[in-house]
């Protein structure tokens, strides 16, 4: 069995629905230290100023302000070693191209 404390790992997750961001902290938020944003620009924020220490972004993609493609965009030029993740309700081939060829995400 792994020793492995996974509250030194730090998730930033992103999305506009209230209630998608308080099920997502209910649900991981014993396992792991959550972050939330409600759009890409408020996430920019909370990521700069938690960069040392997010290991891991996910986010919705249609979302006001930015899009979460245009947001892992950011995070990938700022922390290309932060894992990547594009979460959707919409089936939206361009979503998914922009966020693998600009956002280097890990997984849509």
């Amino acid at each position: 069995m792994s020793d492995t404390d996974y509250k030194d790992y730090t998730v930033l997750f992103v999305d506009d629905e209230d209630k998608t961001r308080k099920y997502f902290s209910r649900l991981f938020g014993e396992k792991f230290d959550i972050l939330l944003a409600e759009d890409g620009v408020k996430a920019l924020e909370t990521f700069r100023e938690n960069m040392d220490r997010i290991a891991v972004v996910v986010t919705d993609q249609r979302m006001p302000n930015m899009t979460g493609s245009q947001f892992l965009e950011k995070v990938a030029e700022l922390k290309p070693a932060c894992v990547r993740i594009l979460s959707t309700a919409y089936s939206d081939i361009e979503a998914a191209v922009d966020a693998v060829n600009k956002g280097g995400i890990y997984q849509y």
